[in-house]
């Protein structure tokens, strides 16, 4: 199925950014110079640029969402007429070690193992924070929906699989994808896509945007500082706990995050 498109999964968990990344993926495209996504639902969206169609999706892989989820793959079989240029779909939150990716796409019909698999990775410092800043900006969700176990396991998983180069995914250091124009450009090289920099200011509306900002900067995403979240943090107690209770978390992020880590490791 769609078997001339090219097909991109941005996996990453809540509040690590690969959000805003697959959705500036989407815009790397020849002719392409602002964000002009349109919505088919709540789920579902599509760009259109020189009588090309590409489609982002939203988790569609996890039919416990409902939504119309749970008939995903028959209703998006309704669009394979269209012969899309691109597909971005995100998969994350809890199911997105990296051996769950694959398992999950393995069961696919219109995704499989041999598409562009990417893992969006966030310094340990910044992420803890913005799942804590999520929970104080909402009110109306226990932490542990953001932050437990099952999602520290899984961001060593993917520390782990940057730092031994796992052949089977791409990995985009959110961290330095919002610092550098160049590093963005070399990814959309290295996938293959034609680098136009579209969306970089798009604030994801996923999640209710910003922990910290929510949609102020919607158009103006890069006046939010979000490699120092932990600043607004460093003196609450929950934060602090949630910093001191991973070292191996830390020890890994800091390998790869290193300039970062090491300031934020000064504050902490």
């Amino acid at each position: 199925m769609f078997d001339s498109s090219k097909k991109i999964v941005v996996s990453g968990l809540q509040r690590s950014g690969h959000h805003a990344v697959a959705i500036w993926l989407l815009h790397q495209q020849y002719g392409v110079r602002k964000f002009q996504i349109q919505t088919l639902s709540q789920w579902f969206f599509f760009l259109e640029s020189f009588n090309n169609i590409s489609y982002l999706l939203n988790n569609p892989l996890r039919p416990e969402e409902g939504e119309g989820k749970e008939h995903f793959e028959q209703l998006f079989a309704e669009y394979e007429y269209t012969q899309p240029e691109l597909i971005v779909m995100t998969h994350g939150v809890d199911d997105c070690k990296g051996e769950e990716i694959k398992e999950v796409l393995s069961k696919s019909g219109v995704f499989d193992i041999w598409c562009e698999k990417i893992i969006v990775l966030r310094d340990f410092y910044n992420w803890a924070a913005s799942c804590l800043g999520m929970v104080l900006r909402d009110g109306d969700k226990p932490l542990e929906q953001l932050f437990n176990e099952t999602h520290i396991q899984t961001y060593i998983d993917h520390c782990e699989r940057y730092l031994d180069d796992d052949p089977d995914f791409e990995f985009v250091l959110f961290n330095e994808w919002v610092e550098s124009k160049d590093y963005r450009k070399q990814i959309a090289e290295t996938i293959g896509l034609e680098f136009t920099d579209a969306a970089r200011e798009q604030t994801s509306i996923f999640g209710g945007g910003s922990s910290f900002d929510g949609l102020t900067h919607l158009k103006t995403a890069s006046q939010m500082n979000v490699n120092e979240r932990y600043l607004q943090l460093l003196d609450n107690p929950t934060y602090q706990k949630m910093i001191k209770s991973n070292p191996r978390a830390i020890k890994l992020s800091e390998r790869i995050f290193y300039e970062l880590c090491n300031k934020a490791h000064a504050f902490s």
